[in-house]
C-alpha cells in the first residue's frame, strides 16, 4: 500500500479513477487485520486518504465499486457487527 502498511496486506482489487490521477484500492493499512477502502493519487503517492467509516475489529471492506464518473464510492463491510455485511 501507497505510504506503507501493516505487513502483506494489499488484497489486489484496484480501480483506477477516470481522470487517470488517482486510485482506490482496498488494503491493510493503519489498523492491523482490518482491511478498508483508500484512494491515493498516482503522480504524487503518499499519505492515502481512508474512504470508509470506522470498522469492526478485524473487520473489512468486502467489495466495492466506483461511480463512472469517479465521483463517488460504494462499498460491503462488516462496519456495525462484526461478520454482518452491509
Amino acid at each position: 500500500a501507497p505510504g506503507g502498511s501493516v505487513g502483506d496486506s494489499y488484497e489486489g482489487r484496484f480501480h483506477v479513477l477516470p481522470d487517470s490521477q488517482r486510485i482506490v484500492y482496498s488494503a491493510v493499512w493503519q489498523n492491523p487485520g482490518v482491511r478498508e477502502l483508500h484512494v491515493v493519487s498516482l503522480d504524487h503517492p503518499g499519505q492515502p486518504a481512508t474512504l470508509n467509516a470506522p470498522l469492526q475489529p478485524a473487520g473489512y471492506v468486502h467489495d466495492f465499486a466506483v461511480s463512472p464518473d469517479g465521483r463517488y464510492a460504494t462499498y460491503t463491510a462488516d462496519q456495525d457487527t462484526d461478520g454482518n455485511q452491509h
